[in-house]
């Protein structure tokens, strides 16, 4: 080769390669007649301002495609995903497909590759995440294998959360689930099947909302439900939060008639209790009439006295007498002084007092019932809610010997005693 001396005596074909360099590292667009391979590329990563120029190099449209994408991959290794995407956004929609197929290559090797760092495969998580806003401009054989990469990264660290990521896994299973619903919604059934624990669900249940999925809030609540029944009568007050927060009204049933289970914790039952009537309201009339016979002394037959009270306020004089008969004439009833005759009073004059007309023929109907409770029922109500014509009503049943427990200060009452003694008056 004929060599030709520089004016500081090098050869000049060596000279000629450091100018080449030297233009690379001062501007990197100015490399016009000079030869740069992925080698180089490479080099400039170490170098001072060698994001710029490999940004620079990544935006020439005079370059090669592969090059080109040499360049991104350094960009991606020295974390310079701003400077990546400030290039995509830079180019011409129509220019963007090439680019996009790259960078999607690029971040599905890293998500996938088992030894990556995990700072750098949510780095490449987070490059998925940017790519998807063109996903229109990356063509269906790069975009589905890129969203399932990102899939399941997602949920693999789903409800972790790790520190300092850059972009979320919820974040990242959001953008997916926006870009092909079905695809995110299928993913997450298979994720639910696993052994996740309730944490990680109650986070899913509130993406969930958050993507207003239908499909996928069914899913969800299918697999709170089969959770809790398998952990049934195990309710935590936490598990109840869980499917309140799902909301599906399969749940909400599940909840309201674990209330009639007296093994659940009670803590459990008084929040499913009140929030559920709370939600269904008359729309759970016959889960309320169905919570009548329970028997919970332990804890004050609370749900019994919350049931009457709400089927009351939902059917009122119409399931009266079903409400009344339905009570346990065999459970356990208060016994002390008069803690019967008190309980029965207020729901007398706060509830059955707002109509107390039309249940008139209603609570005359129950003094004749087999059930001596519902008869204790009608004897307080008709007593207190007509007192003018209380004695002539109560009239007949002067002689019924049925006992009354925890109805009078002064010991043992019947119904027929409390007749006399309303005459007597």
């Amino acid at each position: 080769m004929l060599r030709f001396n520089s004016p500081h005596g090098r050869p000049a074909v060596l000279a000629r390669t450091v100018l080449c360099v030297g233009l690379a590292l001062g501007g990197g667009l100015a490399l016009g007649g000079c030869t740069v391979d992925a080698n180089d590329l490479q080099t400039w990563k170490g170098v001072v301002g060698g994001s710029e120029r490999l940004a620079g190099y990544y935006h020439d449209p005079q370059r090669s495609i592969e090059l080109r994408n040499v360049a991104a991959q350094a960009l991606f290794e020295l974390d310079r995903l701003d400077q990546i995407m400030g290039v995509v956004r830079e180019t011409p929609a129509a220019e963007r497909g090439p680019l996009l197929v790259g960078l999607a290559a690029i971040a599905q090797r890293q998500l996938l590759d088992p030894q990556a760092p995990p700072v750098e495969r949510a780095r490449a998580a987070s490059l998925g995440y940017s790519v998807l806003e063109f996903r229109d401009a990356l063509p269906e054989p790069e975009r589905i294998p890129l969203l399932d990469a990102l899939l399941g990264w997602a949920l693999d660290l789903f409800a972790q959360e790790p520190p300092n990521l850059p972009k979320a896994p919820a974040e990242v299973l959001s953008a997916v689930a926006v870009a092909d619903p079905p695809r995110a919604r299928d993913a997450i059934k298979s994720w639910l099947t696993a052994a996740v624990d309730d944490r990680a669900v109650l986070a899913m249940v509130d993406l969930a909302r958050k993507l207003r999925d239908p499909d996928l809030d069914v899913a969800i609540a299918d697999r709170l439900l089969a959770r809790a029944k398998a952990d049934h009568p195990a309710l935590s007050p936490q598990r109840v939060d869980l499917l309140l927060a799902n909301g599906n009204p399969t749940l909400l049933r599940y909840l309201l008639a674990s209330v009639g289970d007296v093994r659940v914790p009670f803590a459990a039952r008084a929040t499913a209790m009140n929030e559920v009537s709370r939600r269904l309201k008359g729309a759970a009339l016959d889960q309320y009439l169905a919570l009548l016979p329970i028997d919970d002394p332990a804890n004050g037959n609370q749900a019994r006295l919350m049931a009457l009270d709400l089927v009351w306020e939902y059917a009122g004089v119409e399931r009266l007498a079903d409400a009344l008969r339905a009570l346990p004439a065999q459970g356990t009833w208060p016994t002390e002084g008069e803690d019967l005759r008190a309980q029965i009073r207020e729901f007398c004059d706060a509830s059955i007092a707002r109509n107390k007309v039309a249940a008139r023929p209603v609570l005359i109907q129950l003094l004749a019932d087999e059930s001596w409770i519902a008869r204790a029922y009608a004897l307080e109500c008709i007593i207190r809610l007509y007192p003018d014509d209380a004695v002539d009503l109560l009239e007949p049943y002067t002689d019924d010997a049925t006992p009354l427990p925890g109805w009078s200060l002064e010991g043992e009452a019947t119904i027929g005693g409390v007749v006399q003694a309303l005459g007597a008056e």
